[in-house]
């Protein structure tokens, strides 16, 4: 399946919710909590236009703002992927009695 293109719309949307949240840089430099907020911004907004989100509009507004996504989940580790650690093998059992 092919992806579309973020209409411009989606940029504007972006650039219009930081401004609003008191932001004088472009979506580009914030922080990430801050692209947090702008994300959940654009989100509504664009819902309350009526335009449904695609798949991957998050990922697609943040290489347009050349942000890298620092929060891409990574690939589960095969050596460690159900180890739960529990009672002395380093987990937290709560307070000493």
């Amino acid at each position: 399946m092919v992806r579309e293109e973020l209409s411009l719309e989606w940029s504007d949307v972006a650039i219009q919710a930081a401004r609003n949240l008191g932001l004088d840089t472009s979506p580009a430099y914030v922080s990430d909590e801050h692209w947090q907020r702008i994300l959940a911004s654009v989100e509504i907004r664009m819902r309350m236009r009526g335009i449904e989100a695609p798949v991957g509009w998050r990922e697609d507004l943040a290489a347009r703002f050349c942000r890298e996504e620092r929060h891409a989940r990574p690939e589960p580790d095969e050596d460690f992927a159900g180890y739960q650690p529990a009672g002395d093998e380093g987990g937290y059992d709560g307070p000493e009695s």
